[in-house]
């Protein structure tokens, strides 16, 4: 694998890798195949127990050559080194530097991995590399958006590569990785990303000649997903489009476009990446805190009872942005305006479908924990299998529809329009369209809400700045839509009339549907005027009682009640008419076909006429809801007179009719009492369920609670447990070495602690002691060793010097040992017991023995020689002189001993009287000239004034170690003077 070029800290590209339980593994493979000079930074960040001491430095160190430190505050992120997070930390990198913040409380999840994946993508910007390993839970993929926004690569490690999927699978489900492969394959799939030329150019521009592909890329685009991506800025569209030719391995431009036409999954994924929905709960709190706090509450104070709120967040990504509105809204609502109860609805809309998909389902995985606060979780919140689902009543305030805000009409009669950091990614042009079409959109006092860089250009008349920090504004004056926009929208033609005119789309097909709408408006005239002459009062009601059409002259019916408006018949008909009405609907709907014709109605006290109402059911269910009823109203000709109404012809007398009424009414009587006491009986039941509801639910957060603090510490232990397996693997091999070395030394070692007592010992011990495995823990001194003499002593003496001491002890008739005593030190350098070992000497003490004798007989022979001889060391020192010699040099032979033949006390001279400088350089001529087959004739100046002319013969003896190493030196005098 060939590595990168060599980069400064300040430029590396960095590589932050997240894992928990059994990362160690997946961290291992990773190394083994990442060269060390790859000019990376790799930064490591994991689920560590507060109370324990990571070793994954140590395990980390032997299965790669770059240096591995653990993390400090401030210091510098290197390349080629791999830095690792202290337990009870969060890290963090800003400018190069790693920035440690020590957790002083535990509060909430505990999420490293997603706090350093943001400030990685904020510090490294594209040349963040984020890789999620394996660990349960979530941790990693509420980060994940971040390196994603920043233009950086993402990989996954395959879930059935890593021994813990629950990270992996969470990674892939927000479809953020770029590469989901084992961890042995990343090293090679970053290091081909980060070689790749539009990576390591990156440029913002296009080569020259490859204009005409990337228009082709953008045409393969609209084809597939119906969005115009040249209406973006091109800066945006470049660097999207290069991060995936990197990740897809497509050398350039061409190439790309032709693996898009091949591959329409691939458009897909770009479209995707394009699109970059990053979001979160509360993000950007400070901004969201403005939002409670001074602008909900003034939304609230201009709406009336039961008004709708109205809210539209354009560009809502997976949803989290669209539920934190609704959430501070309904909390404002029961918190504080308790008294004035608003309809609230949100429209999210946003031009991903898959994006909206899932924030309608309204899950969310565990990691959103640390970014809401703990009461709005567990109000708005239920737990569910790994992640939170936004409660019901939440959802249902909530419309998520896919929008294109380029094309798509846009909602109306707003009170605050949300969208953030969408506009960045636009031309100018087509802000200032999207700016009108929020300006059109808002109620006059409306705000709008945008993101940190973005703001209302030329509208700023029409929009004053809240706040401009938090970039909030108030929408002042009606709104218009855009001039193009206008284009775009189809016009409603206007009611046919004398004073009406439209002119005459210019297309053919506009021109057929303009002249058909005509047609079905003037036959909708001309029958409204028919039904106005006759003198019958029509109204068609529903199932619910709800009036949906009415006919002729309705005053008759209807008589509209004070207050707000309603189109529920019993508050509209007129009192006289309820009961015969409210028993006709009845009457036909119970019978199928059948018509009930009641006569003698009177609809007023002053109003003596008589009219025949007429009640039946509507069969046609595609044009009406089912069970809708048409009511008829006639004036029939003479006055009211005592008979009743009838029913399909028969009279009904007016005491029948009281007689009926009064069993209606004591039947009723009778129903609201059983009801009162069912009801009665149902709030006392219902309170009890309810304090057994709230016991349950606080149960419920309790367990919760504790799953969570046992799911944390479960991943805790298990990347621990990793570790002390690695490192008792490490201990079992080391263990094993030292067995097979006990075994198979002839030395014998005894380990004993402070007390004496024996802890270990080899096999060759129980050649020389009679030791057994039963043996390990007696006091070694209790036990009968007299090879090894006075323990106790020994050991006292060791602690006061800490000194090695060593004998060598006889033991049988012909048997030697070298007993030593050296202190054990343990990692505390002290003293902590001490090490017997007892080596054979045996042979070593037999062959000094017999040199000791052939030397004896050496110097007997030595001293029987009529010649003056001596024995001298290489070196020319003088170690034996027979009594013939001391007779030659007048003096004791014992007081030649060790002397140099170099000394003055001799005066040994060569012919010419030269000295010899030292003894070495005497035995030195002597040996040169014996080599020639010459003897060395020497000078001795005598007593008396003599001088004596010496022959010396020198014959070497090769005994090495021992006294006889040396050279024998016999004297013999040739002549003399004086």
């Amino acid at each position: 694998m060939k590595s990168l070029s060599k980069k400064n800290g300040a430029d590396a590209c960095a590589v932050g890798l997240g894992a928990s339980a059994g990362g160690l593994e997946a961290l291992i493979s990773f190394f083994r195949k990442m060269p060390a000079d790859s000019g990376l930074i790799f930064l490591v960040v994991q689920h560590l127990s507060p109370n324990c001491r990571s070793m994954m430095g140590e395990l980390l160190a032997a299965h790669t050559a770059m240096p591995v430190v653990q993390a400090e505050h401030g210091m510098a992120a290197e390349p080629n080194r791999i830095h690792i997070q202290p337990p009870q930390t969060h890290m963090s990198l800003f400018n190069g530097r790693l920035l440690l913040d020590v957790l002083t409380e535990r509060q909430g999840l505990h999420l490293p991995i997603d706090h350093f994946f943001r400030s990685l993508a904020e510090d490294r910007q594209e040349k963040a590399v984020g890789v999620v390993l394996s660990g349960t839970g979530s941790d990693g993929s509420r980060g994940l958006p971040a390196i994603r926004k920043a233009g950086g690569m993402i990989l996954v490690q395959e879930p059935s590569d890593a021994k813990f999927d629950g990270m992996p699978v969470n990674a892939i489900a927000t479809g953020m990785a770029d590469c989901v492969c084992p961890a042995a394959e990343m090293p090679e799939r970053i290091c081909e990303y980060l070689r790749h030329p539009r990576i390591r150019r990156e440029a913002d521009q296009l080569p020259s000649g490859e204009e005409a592909d990337l228009t082709r890329i953008l045409a393969l685009l609209r084809a597939q997903t119906n969005v115009d991506f040249t209406l973006y800025k091109p800066i945006t569209v470049i660097r999207r489009i290069n991060r995936r030719m990197a990740v897809v391995r497509c050398p350039s431009l061409h190439d790309y476009t032709e693996f898009l036409r091949v591959r329409p999954g691939e458009v897909s994924l770009l479209y995707r990446d394009l699109l970059i929905g990053v979001t979160r709960f509360f993000r950007d709190r400070k901004e969201f805190e403005q939002l409670r706090d001074i602008i909900i509450p003034q939304i609230f104070e201009n709406a009336a009872e039961q008004d709708e709120i109205r809210v539209w967040d354009a560009g809502c990504s997976t949803g989290e942005e669209a539920y934190t509105v609704a959430m501070l809204l309904h909390d404002h609502m029961v918190r504080r305006h308790a008294g004035k109860r608003c309809k609230i609805k949100v429209f999210a809309t946003d031009l991903d479908q898959h994006a909206v998909e899932k924030a309608a389902r309204g899950f969310y995985p565990d990691g959103i924990a640390a970014d809401l606060p703990q009461e709005l979780l567990e109000r708005y919140f239920s737990r569910a299998e790994n992640g939170f689902i936004v409660r019901r009543h939440i959802r249902e305030l909530v419309i998520f529809a896919q929008q294109n805000l380029l094309h798509d009409p846009p909602f109306t009669r707003l009170d605050l329009v949300v969208c953030r950091n969408l506009l960045i990614y636009l031309l100018p042009p087509l802000q200032k369209e999207v700016l009108g079409l929020f300006h059109f959109a808002l109620k006059d006092g409306g705000f709008l809400f945008l993101g940190g860089s973005e703001t209302v250009m030329e509208l700023s008349d029409s929009f004053i700045a809240v706040d401009k920090q938090s970039k909030i504004y108030r929408h002042v004056g009606c709104g218009t839509l855009p001039q193009s926009r206008k284009l775009r929208v189809p016009a409603r033609p206007a009611p046919a009339g004398k004073n009406s005119y439209q002119p005459r789309p210019d297309t053919e097909k506009a021109r057929q549907q303009f002249d058909l709408v005509r047609k079905l408006e003037s036959q909708e005239a001309y029958y409204q005027k028919i039904i106005g002459r006759l003198s019958a009062a029509c109204l068609i009601v529903s199932g619910e009682g709800e009036i949906l059409e009415t006919f002729g002259r309705t005053d008759l019916l209807l008589q509209p009640q004070p207050g707000r408006m309603s189109l529920s018949l019993s508050k509209m008909l007129t009192p006289p008419l309820l009961l015969p009405v409210t028993a006709a609907m009845r009457a036909c709907r119970q019978e199928e076909g059948r018509e009930v014709v009641y006569d003698g109605i009177r609809v007023s006290e002053n109003d003596d006429g008589r009219f025949l109402l007429r009640a039946a059911r509507l069969n046609d269910d595609e044009i009406f809801p089912p069970d809708s009823v048409i009511i008829a109203l006639e004036r029939m000709p003479g006055p009211l007179k005592g008979d009743g109404p009838q029913d399909g012809g028969g009279r009904i007398p007016d005491d029948e009719i009281r007689r009926h009424v009064l069993d209606l009414e004591r039947e009723i009587q009778f129903t609201r009492e059983s009801l009162q006491a069912a009801n009665e009986e149902l709030q006392t039941s219902n309170e009890e369920l309810q304090a057994a509801n709230e016991e349950l639910l606080a149960s419920n957060e309790e367990l919760q609670s504790t799953n969570e603090e046992l799911n944390s510490v479960n991943e805790e232990l298990s990347a621990v447990n990793t570790e002390y397996q690695s490192k008792i693997m490490e201990l079992t091999e080391l263990y094993n070495d030292i067995d097979n070395l006990f075994c198979s030394t002839e030395i014998g070692f005894i380990f004993v602690d402070r007390q004496l007592r024996i802890r270990k010992y080899t096999p060759s011990v129980c050649r020389v002691m009679n030791l057994m495995e039963q043996d390990l823990g007696r006091r070694i001194s209790d036990m009968a060793a007299p090879l090894l003499g006075d323990i106790e002593a020994e050991f006292n003496n060791l602690l006061m010097t800490r000194q090695k001491a060593e004998k060598v002890v006889r033991h049988g008739s012909d048997t030697w040992s070298l007993v030593q005593f050296i202190p054990y030190i343990d990692e505390t350098n002290e003293v902590s017991g001490m090490v017997i070992s007892i080596v054979d000497v045996s042979g070593q003490k037999r062959a000094e023995e017999t040199l000791r004798q052939s030397s004896e007989i050496l110097e007997q022979i030595l001293e029987a020689s009529p010649a003056p001889t001596m024995m001298a060391t290489s070196e020319g020192r003088i170690r034996f002189a027979n009594e013939m010699a001391a007779v030659l040099f007048s003096r004791p032979a014992k007081t030649l001993l060790e002397l140099p033949l170099s000394s003055a006390q001799f005066g040994f001279s060569d012919l010419d009287g030269g000295q010899f400088p030292s003894g070495q350089d005497f035995i030195r001529a002597v040996s040169t000239l014996k080599e020639k087959g010459e003897p060395l004739v020497i000078r001795l100046k005598g007593g008396g004034g003599q001088e004596y002319f010496l022959c010396v013969n020198a014959n070497t003896l090769n005994a090495k170690g021992s006294r006889l190493n040396g050279v024998v030196l016999t004297f013999t005098e040739v002549a003399r003077q004086g």
